[in-house]
């Protein structure tokens, strides 16, 4: 992992999220103190995007892009309706490659899928495919402990 460290939070939104302009590794974080909940992702000046996953057993499942049904609906019914000003507690955090999707949360389990770059240039070039070479992997992590399976 080369470059500067920003930081990239994929949580408590489960959709997608922007994409950074930054070209460095994002981590994922999961937070304790309320339950999951959809959420707007904010820039932050020097750190990349930034949202927060928070866990508890109740919460329902968000297994796939737009939620359990598909409809980008959340079925949840008790969720926070503001993040507190203090912030929510980190309850683990990882150091991923670069990234595109957001996580899918089922059965306890949290999936995310990652890029290890080897070589080439990122750029977005309208009709022409970046020339990356690396490694796509599909991670997952325990919910409550962020243990890698």
């Amino acid at each position: 992992m080369r470059g500067s460290r920003a930081r990239r939070r994929i949580g408590v939104n489960l959709n997608s999220l922007p994409q950074s302009r930054d070209r460095a590794p994002p981590f994922l974080t999961c937070a304790k103190g309320a339950t999951r909940q959809p959420a707007s992702a904010k820039r932050e000046a020097k750190t990349g995007p930034f949202c927060s996953i928070t866990l508890t057993l109740e919460a329902v499942d968000w297994p796939r892009w737009l939620g359990e049904g598909g409809d980008s609906v959340w079925r949840e019914n008790r969720v926070i309706s503001e993040i507190p000003q203090n912030g929510l507690k980190t309850k683990w955090e990882t150091e991923l490659g670069l990234a595109y999707s957001g996580p899918a949360v089922a059965n306890g389990k949290v999936y995310v899928m990652d890029y290890l770059r080897e070589s080439g240039d990122i750029a977005n070039y309208a009709g022409a495919p970046d020339q990356l070479f690396g490694t796509e992997r599909v991670l997952c992590f325990d919910e409550q402990t962020g243990k890698f399976f």
